[in-house]
């Protein structure tokens, strides 16, 4: 018989303790935990739950995920700065690249000038 939800007794799952269960019966079940689980498996299977005074922790289960959560906010920040940083290092490159072209387009105009006047004046 296949099994496709647990509910916990007395408490009702958010967001946060939900992700912790997710990831704990995808952890011990090995990967394999979809939507639906056989209950001979899930007899056999040992899954560690966070405990307080005998008691399921899921104020606990809810500040780990919380804590992660506010930790890929943090390092997605950083990325978006370190990319931001690098778009603005790219078209300062492009701008010495084009500046450099325009340089050399205009000393090669000064040159030719140069060589017209004196074969002019010759």
């Amino acid at each position: 018989m296949k099994v496709h939800s647990l509910k916990p007794i007395g408490y009702m799952l958010n967001k946060y303790t939900a992700l912790f269960l997710v990831n704990l019966f995808k952890k011990s079940f090995n990967g394999v935990y979809n939507d639906q689980i056989s209950s001979t498996d899930l007899k056999k299977s040992y899954i560690r739950l966070p405990v307080t005074n005998d008691m399921i922790d899921f104020d606990f289960m809810e500040k780990y995920i919380k804590s992660i959560e506010a930790k890929m906010q943090k390092l997605i920040l950083y990325h978006s700065v370190l990319a931001l940083r690098e778009r603005e290092r790219e078209r300062e490159r492009e701008r010495v690249n084009r500046a450099a072209i325009l340089i050399l387009f205009l000393a090669r105009i000064l040159a030719f000038q140069t060589l017209s006047k004196r074969l002019l004046c010759k």
